[in-house]
């Protein structure tokens, strides 16, 4: 079950045999870079909002917010729930700050393509999106190199592993 879910915690989205065709190519980019953190394959990351009811991600075609329940295979999703113990309160404005202040901004489709070999300063991944927003609360969850994979996100060792679950989409 989902633990209670508070502002800032991350969602990571495993890939499953019926997970859609772009999140298994995620996982294979991942596995083919050597980005793919154990066995665990995720292929989505995004940040839980000020309220626990919706989620900050970079999805095609913009950085975007949603509604938590909503997903766009309209399917079954296998979610694991990461969280940072400790974040200051300012910390937290920093990150939830970041993370609305991009909102609109575009997806970079360019780094997907391209395994990160080419990338738009201007536009980010899911993962990356999430590394940005960690980072202007002057938190680095992981290095970077040419693209940070939400697997890599995963194996951050300041995040805890809080509890997995199938949120049944509307």
């Amino acid at each position: 079950m989902l633990p209670k879910l508070q502002p800032a915690d991350l969602l990571l989205y495993k890939v499953k045999p019926r997970s859609p065709l772009v999140s298994k190519l995620v996982a294979w980019g991942e596995r083919l870079l050597g980005e793919q953190n154990g066995k665990q394959a995720f292929s989505h990351v995004a940040i839980v909002d000020e309220n626990g009811t919706g989620l900050y991600e970079a999805y095609w075609p913009a950085v975007r917010w949603r509604p938590l329940h909503w997903s766009v295979e309209n399917k079954t999703e296998q979610i694991e729930v990461f969280r940072l113990p400790g974040l200051s309160p300012g910390q937290l404005a920093d990150i939830l700050s970041y993370a609305r202040r991009h909102v609109g901004e575009r997806y970079d489709i360019l780094a997907i393509l391209t395994f990160g070999m080419v990338t738009n300063h201007h536009a980010a991944v899911c993962s990356e999106y999430v590394w940005r927003a960690y980072h202007a609360a002057g938190i680095t969850l992981c290095p970077w190199e040419k693209l940070v994979s939400p697997d890599e996100i995963s194996g951050s060792k300041f995040l805890q592993r809080e509890g997995a679950e199938k949120l049944q989409t509307a």
